[in-house]
This record gives C-alpha cells, sequence and structure tokens, in this order.
C-alpha cells in the first residue's frame, strides 16, 4: 500500500486521496469481476460497490471540509 504522506492533507485527506485516485479509478477499469459478473443480482452488487466507494470519497471529503472549518482554516 505505501505510505499515506501527503503534507497539508491529514489521514483524512491522504485517504481522500488514496481512495479517489490511485482506488476507484482502478476499480472503474476491472474487466472481469468473477463469479459476480455471472448473474444479474452479481453485476448489480459490482456496480453498487463501485458506488459506495464514490459514496465514501463524499463522505471523506466532507469531513476533511468539516473538520478544516472547525479548526479555523476555512472551507477550501
Amino acid at each position: 500500500m505505501g505510505m499515506l504522506d501527503v503534507p497539508g492533507k491529514g489521514i483524512i485527506g491522504c485517504m481522500e486521496s488514496y481512495v479517489s485516485e490511485v482506488l476507484k479509478p482502478a476499480l472503474k477499469v476491472i474487466p472481469n469481476w468473477g463469479e459476480l459478473d455471472k448473474s444479474p443480482s452479481g453485476k448489480k452488487l459490482s456496480r453498487n460497490f463501485v458506488e459506495n466507494v464514490d459514496t465514501f470519497v463524499a463522505s471523506l471529503h466532507g469531513q476533511r471540509r468539516s473538520q478544516e472549518f472547525h479548526l479555523g482554516e476555512g472551507v477550501v
């Protein structure tokens, strides 16, 4: 996995960057989801998983902005 050291972003910002810039793009280009591709419900499950990753990134972004605001850094 490597280090999550992004100066000035903190741990939440690091996680947001990693998930949105590394994991999310990788998930979106997976050509074969194995057993999940074999049924309509499996295909729906894999789509829902990718959508949940998007929601998670949005949550991290909101949390980071909230922390910045509460720490007096203003809203980015």
